[in-house]
């Protein structure tokens, strides 16, 4: 049985509701991140050289090549530290991404400096600003650890594991969908991202901040189930190793396959409409925001077969 740490009593609605938060706010800003990939090539990139978008590329790769680099630690803080706390930690570490963000573009406006690559001149505040992406990847994986572990965990009401990961799915896929829009009519207010420059950058970092700190203290003040090690036991021989076991092997190509391919397409939709130099270069995020929305519709009419077995729907 989970139980609240501080006051002995079941907790249910309110940690659960921050956990589905969370998780809309995982799906969120990995397209936003993506979706910084034109602005980011128009700020800080040569628009003439023949390695820009192959290099606007490493902003997306810095965040996900994060993912082995995190896990590992993000399992372990979560059963010596609790959801709570490592859901703080993940949420200050983004603050840290976001304020490398602040500090490559004020680096690139005050201070610019460069390095020479096959010919082309790369502004020292790029590879900045990819560090932090590296750093927000980071944080972004230990979220994931923490909400699919609590979703999968922790009972709400009749609810299935299932049910909680589906719901949880179904919040991240809604950030993921409006994240475009939030790039393209928030972040930089109209501004078509092929034009956006480094000083459009300064605020609205500075109001991700604020968000993401703020979603911090809420989750500071918010009680959380203790996590249960009761049905965990250290001297357990372990007969095999996970590895072991082919369908997990296939399962991990596969996964890796589509998950290339699903955020190759994310990411780089934008540098493709951009460069038709049409309509399309300036409803760019509006493509990618049809693109996450469709594969929105597509695994909420996934998810109504939970009667079929997986074998049959594989």
């Amino acid at each position: 049985r989970v139980m609240d740490s501080a006051t002995g009593k079941t907790s249910v609605m309110a940690p659960f509701i921050i956990m589905l938060f969370l998780y809309f706010i995982v799906g969120l800003f990995t397209v936003i991140n993506q979706q910084f990939q034109v602005p980011l090539k128009s700020a800080m990139l040569p628009h003439d050289g023949n390695m820009t978008n192959a290099l606007v590329t490493l902003l997306n790769f810095s965040w996900f090549l994060a993912y082995p680099f995190s896990e590992g630690f993000a399992t372990r803080w979560v059963a010596r530290l609790g959801y709570r706390k490592t859901s703080v930690y993940s949420l200050l570490i983004f603050m840290a991404g976001l304020g490398l963000y602040e500090a490559a573009v004020l680096l690139h406006m005050y201070a610019p400096s460069y390095i020479v690559i096959l010919g082309n001149r790369i502004f020292t505040g790029f590879f900045i600003f990819l560090s932090g992406s590296f750093v927000i990847g980071i944080a972004v994986t230990i979220l994931q650890v923490v909400t699919g572990l609590y979703l999968d965990v922790n009972p709400v009401g009749k609810t299935t594991p299932l049910q909680r990961q589906m719901i949880g799915g179904t919040t991240n896929s809604i950030g993921m969908a409006i994240g475009p829009l939030v790039v393209s009519y928030v972040i930089f207010y109209g501004i078509p991202l092929h034009n956006v420059q480094s000083h459009e950058f300064i605020w609205p970092v500075v109001a991700l901040i604020a968000v993401i700190a703020a979603i911090t203290l809420v989750t500071v003040r918010t009680p959380m189930p203790a996590v249960d090690m009761t049905g965990r036991s250290a001297t357990q021989p372990t007969h095999k190793s996970i590895w072991s076991f082919p369908q997990l092997r296939l399962g991990v190509i596969g996964i890796f396959c589509y998950v290339g391919v699903e955020v190759a397409v994310g990411g780089n939709i934008n540098l493709y409409a951009t460069s038709l130099n049409t309509t399309f270069a300036t409803a760019a995020t509006k493509m990618a925001a049809l693109y996450w929305a469709g594969i929105l519709v597509g695994r909420f009419v996934g998810s109504v077969y939970t009667k079929v077995s997986s074998q049959h729907k594989l």
